[in-house]
């Protein structure tokens, strides 16, 4: 039984973890909802369960976008699934705001697919 909060999204966005010791790690985050995400880590990585700090980054963003808590909640071989821990209200307009750029970037590709599957 699936238990997100919202429509997961699927994305590349790139991002660092920041373990609870202070390492960062470069990580990619392959798919994202209001409720968490998953995150592809490189070969070799692995995040135990518990609280970490994720940053998000835009491509051409001079810094990162946004900043949260999260739990890891479930590992896989390629990646970590993460659960937002509350997003404070002044984080969540820049992270609606690039929910509705990568839902709508996605939109304009699945369209311009299928003019060429045509």
């Amino acid at each position: 039984m699936e238990h997100r909060c919202g429509e997961r999204l699927p994305v590349s966005l790139t991002a660092t973890i920041r373990k609870p010791n202070g390492e960062a790690i470069g990580v990619t985050i392959r798919n994202l909802s209001m409720g968490g995400a998953f995150i592809a880590l490189p070969r070799g990585r692995t995040i135990l369960r518990g609280l970490v700090g994720l940053e998000l980054h835009l491509p051409g963003a001079a810094r990162q976008l946004s900043r949260w808590r999260a739990y890891v909640v479930h590992q896989h071989a390629d990646g970590v699934g993460l659960m937002f821990d509350e997003c404070k209200s002044a984080e969540r307009p820049p992270f609606l705001a690039a929910q509705r750029a990568m839902r709508s970037a996605t939109r304009a590709v699945r369209s311009a697919l299928e003019r060429v599957q045509l």
